[in-house]
C-alpha cells in the first residue's frame, strides 16, 4: 500500500490482495458511507445502532479501515463516563492497481456490481427526490440529479489526460467544508473493442 498526504489530502494506493478484501468487504464499504455523511465523526457505537450490528464488530472493522488508511480517529470523547473513541473518514482517494485486483473474477465482479448498485439506487433516491420537489433545487441555484453514458471517440492520450484531469479536481475536493455541498460521483472508462461485422449481410 502506498500512502501519499498532501495538507488535508490523502491518496491511497491499494496493491495487495489482502488490502483489497478489507476494502471491498461490503459493511466496511457501508461504513466509509456512513462516515463520509457524518463529518463529525462517529463512535463506533453509533456506527454499530446505524448499521444495526454489535458495537464489537463495529470496532472490528473500523479497525482495518484504519489498517489501510481510509478512517482515522479523530478524537477521544466521554460518553456516559466512559472514554470513546470518535472515527472519522480520511476522504482518502483511492486507488487500485492492477495487481491489487488480482482476485478471483467472480469476487471483482461481485464488488463491482454491489458498489455500482448502491450507488444506482441513491442516485434514483436523489431523482425521485428532485421529482417530488419541482423547482425546489432550481430555487436553489442547482441543477438535478446527472447522469451521462456513451462511447467517445479520442486517443489513448486524450482518454489518459481527461482522466489526469477528473482525477485531480476529485482529489482537490475531498475535505468538506462548510459552504460547500456533498456529492457523490462514479467515473469510470474503458476502451471498447471493435465488432468484428461476422454475421452481417
Amino acid at each position: 500500500m502506498k500512502v501519499k498526504k498532501q495538507g488535508n489530502r490523502v491518496w491511497v494506493e491499494l496493491e495487495t490482495e489482502k488490502e483489497m478484501r478489507i476494502y471491498m468487504h461490503p459493511l466496511r464499504q457501508r461504513i466509509l458511507d456512513l462516515l463520509a455523511r457524518n463529518p463529525n465523526g462517529m463512535s463506533a457505537k453509533k456506527v454499530a445502532d446505524a448499521l444495526q450490528i454489535a458495537p464489537s464488530s463495529a470496532g472490528h472493522h473500523l479497525r482495518a479501515l484504519q489498517d489501510i488508511c481510509l478512517v482515522e480517529e479523530i478524537r477521544t470523547e466521554k460518553i456516559h463516563g466512559f472514554e470513546a473513541k470518535i472515527y472519522g473518514d480520511t476522504h482518502a482517494s483511492v486507488h487500485i492497481t492492477p495487481k491489487g485486483m488480482e482476485l478471483a473474477p467472480g469476487e471483482r465482479t461481485a464488488f463491482l456490481n454491489r458498489e455500482l448498485s448502491e450507488r444506482s439506487q441513491r442516485f434514483m433516491k436523489a431523482v425521485e427526490k428532485s421529482l417530488s420537489e419541482p423547482g425546489a433545487l432550481e430555487q436553489r441555484g442547482e441543477k438535478s440529479p446527472h447522469l451521462s453514458g456513451g462511447i467517445c471517440y479520442c486517443s489513448k492520450e486524450e482518454m489518459e489526460e481527461l482522466t489526469q484531469m477528473v482525477v485531480q479536481f476529485f482529489e482537490t475536493h475531498t475535505q468538506p467544508k462548510e459552504d460547500r455541498r456533498m456529492y457523490e460521483y462514479c467515473f469510470f472508462h474503458f476502451p471498447v473493442e471493435k465488432e468484428s461485422g461476422k454475421g452481417e449481410e
